[in-house]
């Protein structure tokens, strides 16, 4: 079900084979009752995030526990390290995305195909400015020795950790920049230029 499909149902209101719980931060008992309620007649829809008079609240991921299927197996495989604790990756796409896309969330969608659209700033999508180009950007700017600093700062990059991780450092492994001291790579005056032999190839 999509969510315009669980909108139409909230409009609908409650009834015999629509119930609203708001569970905001966990599983309470009478959601099972519910549950069971539904099973022993003809089924019906559960909406959670939804309190008594239709006003959505949403729910927390974070304070949500999962149920295995099979606690003991569930717990042997978390033992033995090949599994990590139930529910976590969910909890870890809400925390981490935040980080990743300037506060938003990632959106589940229940279709046909189950969808996550994972919202991404620039400096989390490298493809945003082709590598080629970008390359090319610094090594000509880079014709001059340059800093780490003006050099993130001429290709405008915030994050200093993916620039040094993602860009500075294959850059000097490939050897298409060098240190102006390379005796100290942590050196604070340490600066970077282009390798001519490097561009020429």
């Amino acid at each position: 079900m999509n969510k315009t499909g669980i909108k139409k149902l909230i409009r609908k209101g409650e009834g015999i084979f629509i119930e609203f719980k708001e569970c905001r931060n966990k599983l309470n008992k009478d959601v099972f009752e519910s549950i069971c309620a539904f099973l022993n007649r003809n089924g019906g829809d559960l909406i959670l995030g939804v309190n008594d008079s239709g006003k959505i609240t949403g729910i927390a991921p974070a304070n949500l526990s999962p149920f295995p299927k099979n606690p003991v197996i569930a717990r042997f495989f978390k033992e033995i390290g090949r599994a990590d604790e139930l529910g976590s990756g969910v909890r870890n796409l809400f925390k981490y995305c935040r980080h990743y896309s300037g506060g938003k969330i990632p959106e589940l969608i229940e279709e046909d195909i189950f969808k996550c659209i994972v919202p991404l700033t620039p400096e989390a999508t490298p493809q945003a400015t082709p590598q080629a180009e970008r390359v090319e950007q610094i090594c000509k700017f880079c014709q001059t020795p340059r800093s780490s600093k003006e050099i993130q700062a001429h290709i405008k990059i915030k994050d200093n950790k993916y620039f040094r991780k993602f860009i500075l450092r294959p850059l000097l492994e490939e050897k298409v920049l060098k240190p102006t001291i390379p005796d100290k790579p942590t050196s604070p005056n340490q600066k970077y230029y282009t390798n001519k032999e490097k561009e020429k190839k």
